[in-house]
């Protein structure tokens, strides 16, 4: 069942339409998990169980929500969505891996948001 629309972010909306879409489409695979910045150029996350062909992972800013999202058709680039706005850049979500993901700190793009030490990110892969 999906989830309502969520109200005053129509470009975040518009991917959890994607994902609904994705999810009801075919039999996936679903991994859902935590993992702590280290503000490290690199960082792999494993343990998931099989590649992600779509990650989402939220960063709980304080300045309201950001998220970053990768499929396994975007190449080096993820989309990272603020509460006002959203963009593709590099070194933010770096790859899907066999087991897992890698995140980078952010030097190819704005900022680090998806490895900010010590703060404590979610994410759900699909596969």
């Amino acid at each position: 069942m999906r989830p309502p629309p969520i109200t005053g972010i129509i470009e975040l909306d518009s991917w959890l339409n994607d994902i609904w879409k994705y999810i009801e489409l075919c039999s996936c695979k679903i991994a859902t998990g935590t993992y702590t910045g280290n503000a490290a150029a690199t960082q792999a996350t494993t343990g998931v169980g099989f590649q992600p062909r779509l990650l989402i992972i939220d960063y709980p800013a304080t300045a309201g929500t950001q998220m970053g999202i990768k499929n396994d058709q975007m190449g080096t680039k993820a989309k990272i969505i603020h509460s006002t706005s959203g963009y593709y850049e590099d070194d933010h979500i770096i790859s899907l891996d066999s087991d897992g993901f890698t995140v980078g700190d952010g030097t190819g793009g704005v900022a680090n948001v998806m490895n900010v030490n010590a703060v404590t990110y979610t994410y759900v892969c699909f596969g």
